[in-house]
């Protein structure tokens, strides 16, 4: 009985240290704008906060992973 509460004690503090370091390793959220995106803001009257998406390049990086995986035959019945 004693044993069963020390892992049961021991898993939940793995898991609070492991969320800590979880959140602690995604660190502080960026800064919300720069001067430069007000300066877009007051000429255009907003600002795109991510840059657009560059579709060849996530097709590219797509098509390497899908090449790097190790692909195991499958057993016929």
């Amino acid at each position: 009985m004693r044993f069963g509460f020390l892992l049961t004690l021991a898993a939940v503090a793995g898991a609070i240290l492991y969320r800590v370091r979880l959140v602690r390793g995604f660190g502080p959220p960026r800064a919300a704008i720069t001067d430069d995106m007000v300066r877009r803001i007051e000429e255009e009257g907003r600002v795109e906060m991510d840059e657009p998406l560059d579709i060849e390049m996530i097709k590219e990086e797509e098509a390497r992973f899908w090449d790097d995986q190790p692909w195991e035959e499958t057993e016929e019945w």
